[in-house]
């Protein structure tokens, strides 16, 4: 049955869409470039959201929720000696577990836990669970909120023309501040080099400098991320004759859900890792 509706409602509604005041629209980029300015984060130099580009894209990496990697063979003490283990991690919190054959870490809240006990690898887990996490996810780490990325310009690195960007990660950042040099090819746009010091307050006085060689890439949910690289390090310069360590990526796997909180839960018997305050 068709239902009528009294004439005073149908006059006030008509006169309440004739009195709402229009909307104005939104102000829309006209050019192509205006519309790239737009959509390129304030912290990023242009040219650096290239070679974010030339490796998948921003979009999808902060579409992923949660990673996991076999990392293989990375070098611990004096160089000898390599672990290899199992990682998953949130890339909201950073909250991480990694699972050796003889030893176990767990991050959550920005707080680290080895077990059996601190020296159950031959260095800080806190420093291995943050230096692990960032060649794996380089450059896409270098995006995170407070980081800043400046191009530099074209740079001879050893007998290569290279794109060279600086980063610098604040003092108050992670276990302090950081400074890399990063190197792309200029025609690919893909990371090629990057060069640092190691801060981390618990080895700060050895003075050591690293640089990473990326060898091979793999490419995992449209994401181009380390298949091998090289971590070249030395007090004072990486030299040509430095020895280097050859790491690997491997069962690399991104989720768009994260992890439950439960893998995080700290084992009984682990001990905290302080040595970032040292």
């Amino acid at each position: 049955m068709k239902r009528l509706y009294p004439l005073s409602l149908l006059l006030f509604l008509m006169l309440a869409c004739s009195d709402a005041p229009e909307q104005p629209e939104a102000a829309m980029p006209e050019t192509e470039a205006a519309i790239e300015e737009e959509l390129t984060p304030a912290n990023l130099a242009p040219e650096f959201v290239e070679v974010l580009e030339a490796h998948g894209g921003l979009p999808g990496w902060n579409n992923a929720q949660a990673v996991s990697f076999l990392i293989r063979d990375f070098p611990v003490g004096d160089g000898q000696t390599t672990l290899t283990d199992f990682h998953r991690v949130n890339l909201g919190s950073r909250d991480q577990v990694i699972e050796g054959d003889n030893y176990d870490i767990v991050t959550r809240n920005d707080s680290t836990w080895i077990s059996p006990g601190t020296d159950a690898i031959a260095l800080p887990a806190r420093l291995y669970q943050g230096a692990s996490f960032y060649l794996m996810g380089m450059p896409f780490v270098f995006a995170d909120a407070g980081i800043t990325v400046t191009y530099s310009g074209e740079a001879e690195y050893g007998d290569e023309t290279m794109d060279e960007f600086q980063v610098q990660i604040p003092d108050e950042m992670g276990d302090g501040g950081n400074d890399y040099l990063l190197y792309a090819d200029p025609e690919t746009h893909q990371l090629q080099y990057a060069v640092f010091p190691v801060t981390y307050p618990a080895i700060a006085d050895m003075n050591l400098q690293q640089m990473v060689d990326f060898q091979e890439w793999q490419t995992v949910d449209g994401l181009i991320v380390p298949s091998v690289l090289t971590l070249y390090s030395a007090p004072d310069e990486v030299t040509e004759g430095t020895p280097g360590t050859t790491i690997g990526f491997e069962r690399v796997s991104f989720s768009p859900s994260a992890f439950e909180s439960s893998i995080f839960n700290v084992p009984d018997d682990a001990q905290i890792d302080q040595s970032a305050s040292m």
